[in-house]
């Protein structure tokens, strides 16, 4: 593997503050190929009926989410094991990194955002926490449901929610909690382009906003990753992925469910 060094700059802002964001990591091609990939696998489901318009929620039902393909789609595998993208979250991190899952959002106008929430909540990776390559496939801000930040949450505990989202809701397309903003902590509100990815810690509580956009969707693909030395995982616990596409299992963290702070 090529070696990519990050700045010492880079490191200490990641140890500070819990995130970094890291541009142009992936070219416009890789990132056109991406795109590509989901919308012929997205047309597919559309013919064969996996997908269904609902008439009330014609866009969000019509461009869901699509969880985990990296478990059977060579392409999504290679974009997301990109090496210097890996290199630079293994660097980070301080080992190699397992793969738990993968989430690609279309995030067509009008849709809703996520609330704040932590990772880890749902994950429940321990010991440790798990960490997060957000890459973003079209240029994205506030206005059209790009990422929030509160500084200095990666530090904290795991929270208890308000409310706690489930996938068989699909509000917001997974399991997500709400949480509050916490005291005197800033809110930062990102601004990417298409190739720039953004690495964070799983304890980091982050957001998304709207997409208030009449007519640009902002894509983007979300790989969660577990530290080789964890112990436990809550999510596919039975089915992480290595770097040359292995099966590795772990126990699964039951104890995550209370808190999700786990046993």
């Amino acid at each position: 593997m090529t070696l990519y060094t990050l700045s010492g700059l880079e490191k200490t802002f990641f140890e500070e503050e819990g995130y970094v964001v890291l541009k142009g990591v992936y070219s416009l091609e890789e990132v056109r190929a991406l795109k590509e990939e989901y919308h012929n696998i997205w047309l597919d489901s559309v013919a064969g009926k996996t997908i269904v318009q609902d008439p009330g929620k014609p866009l969000t039902s019509l461009f869901p989410r699509m969880k985990d393909l990296h478990k059977e789609n060579e392409a999504v595998r290679r974009f997301v094991w990109q090496e210097t993208a890996i290199a630079c979250l293994e660097e980070l991190i301080g080992e190699q990194a397992l793969l738990v899952s993968t989430n690609y959002y279309f995030k067509p106008p009008g849709a809703k955002g996520m609330p704040y929430h932590q990772d880890n909540y749902g994950i429940g990776v321990l010991p440790g926490t798990c960490y997060a390559i957000w890459a973003g496939l079209d240029k994205a801000g506030v206005h059209n449901g790009g990422m929030r930040l509160i500084r200095h949450t990666h530090t904290s505990e795991l929270q208890e929610p308000g409310k706690v989202y489930t996938a068989s809701e699909d509000t917001f397309a997974g399991y997500v909690q709400t949480l509050e903003v916490p005291e005197g902590h800033q809110v930062i509100e990102l601004e990417t382009e298409p190739g720039d990815i953004v690495i964070y810690h799983g304890n980091l509580i982050h957001d998304s906003a709207d997409n208030n956009s009449e007519v640009q969707f902002r894509h983007s693909i979300i790989s969660h990753f577990a530290a080789e030395s964890a112990e436990k995982t809550t999510l596919n616990f039975n089915y992480l992925m290595d770097k040359e596409g292995r099966r590795v299992r772990k126990r699964m963290n039951a104890g995550a469910n209370i808190l999700r702070r786990g046993e």
